[in-house]
């Protein structure tokens, strides 16, 4: 059992390494040259809202349901 979960934490973490680059180099310099200054402006400020709104969207839900 503990076999699997190492395993797949191994396999997670590698990945994990390997995409995190990529998707880095995308976001600057892939992003900024095909959408340019104001599209890429207006990506961040998107992705920005979004990351506040998912930190908020569950309004402390998941805590009472895994209690109850």
């Amino acid at each position: 059992m503990y076999r699997n979960l190492l395993r797949n934490i191994s396999w997670l973490t590698m990945a994990n390494l390997a995409v995190k680059p990529l998707w880095f180099l995308f976001i600057t310099a892939g992003c900024m040259r095909i959408l340019g200054a104001e599209q890429y402006g207006v990506m961040n400020a998107a992705l920005s809202l979004g990351g506040i709104a998912a930190s908020f969207i569950d309004i402390g839900m998941t805590r009472y349901s895994v209690r109850e």
